[in-house]
């Protein structure tokens, strides 16, 4: 004992009226260099100590707030239209949702196809959970009509969609959706599934174009490349990945890296090619301005709004099945330290590429864009 008053001075009482001034001071810095070194992205909510009403009631304020927002910025723009329709109406539920991809959109459609196979006593079956499934509630574009009147006239209504349906979405910082989408693309099931929606040619441009490479070449490794990540397509239970042949750019990495993946959409935008919807601006996805929602919600504050936005769809009687279907989803978020090493790999010049193209959603969302 005396030697610990010794080596650290003073009585008993002094040292523990040192070590609890030094707590209160890391408890007051950590906040304060958390906040000077992550992103502005906010990864998910931080708010577990309310209790049920007051969720509702903050969910119900920033919803409302949110909207207003939503309609302030469109009329700002003009109220763009990108004559998208990623629009699904769902007859039990009596509501109308669009996805947004990596913005817990694989929650909701397991939700409300559960709910659809309850309604027609339908056999639950995974296959039903399938895309093609899901298109069935798909509202076609070419039944839109116009300037409708009545107590629920929409600027865009459609044939297929009842008048007093509800219209909602869930959005997601852009930033953390692409890196969210990227994580999931590295497997090489992944790259075999998607090599031909966008992997093949943003590996190409970035390691195969024309003045570094004889086309002959160019094709006797693309075939290489192609030969080696197909199989895995068609068997989904492979679970060793082979090492790709040595000596063949296209398959070292035998994915694309994030820097690449992110050319690959800049350059896409250039040339006014449509964007993939696991990184389009989800404000033209929705085509947020013209497909008037009534509720947006975001995944980053899920928690909280979640519960009042079941309640006004008239699904709170739901909300285990909701629960269930979100703990059965594989996707698990990135934490704000994960997301900014995959945003230090780029260049300025990508960050810039990446801030303009993202840049309305970062308005009418209320996201915070990277600083580049």
């Amino acid at each position: 004992s005396s030697g610990i008053n010794a080596e650290y001075g003073g009585p008993p009482c002094l040292r523990v009226f040192a070590a609890f001034s030094a707590l209160l001071t890391l408890c007051y810095l950590i906040p304060l260099l958390e906040k000077r070194t992550s992103s502005p992205i906010q990864v998910q909510s931080t708010n577990t100590t309310l209790s049920t009403t007051n969720i509702s009631n903050t969910g119900q304020l920033a919803i409302e707030e949110r909207m207003k927002h939503i309609r302030a910025v469109c009329h700002k723009h003009g109220n763009p239209n990108y004559n998208t329709y990623n629009l699904y109406y769902f007859p039990a539920a009596k509501i109308t949702w669009a996805p947004v991809f990596k913005a817990g959109s694989t929650t909701w459609k397991r939700f409300f196809i559960d709910l659809e196979v309850a309604a027609n006593h339908t056999t639950n079956a995974e296959n039903l959970y399938l895309l093609d499934y899901l298109e069935k509630f798909r509202i076609r574009s070419p039944s839109v009509v116009h300037g409708r009147k009545g107590p629920h006239s929409r600027a865009r209504q459609f044939r297929t969609e009842p008048e007093g349906s509800i219209r909602f979405t869930t959005v997601r910082h852009p930033l953390a959706r692409l890196v969210s989408h990227y994580r999931n693309s590295v497997s090489l099931r992944q790259v075999s599934l998607q090599w031909d929606d966008w992997v093949r040619d943003a590996i190409i441009e970035s390691r195969g174009p024309p003045e570094i490479m004889p086309a002959k070449e160019k094709q006797r490794l693309l075939a290489e490349a192609e030969a080696f990540i197909r199989p895995y397509a068609a068997d989904i239970h492979r679970d060793q990945e082979i090492p790709p042949p040595e000596g063949n750019p296209f398959l070292n990495p035998p994915y694309a890296t994030f820097p690449e993946m992110v050319a690959f959409i800049a350059l896409k935008k250039e040339r006014g090619k449509g964007a993939n919807g696991h990184w389009a601006p989800a404000s033209w996805w929705l085509d947020i301005c013209q497909n008037d929602f009534d509720y947006v919600i975001k995944l980053e504050e899920v928690a909280i709004e979640t519960p009042y936005l079941l309640s006004k769809l008239n699904l709170a009687e739901h909300s285990e099945l909701y629960k269930s279907r979100t703990n059965e989803s594989g996707d698990k978020s990135a934490t704000r330290r994960e997301i900014d090493q995959y945003l230090r790999q780029l260049t300025f010049e990508q960050q810039v590429k990446l801030n303009k193209i993202y840049d309305l959603d970062y308005d009418i969302f209320g996201y915070e864009s990277i600083l580049a």
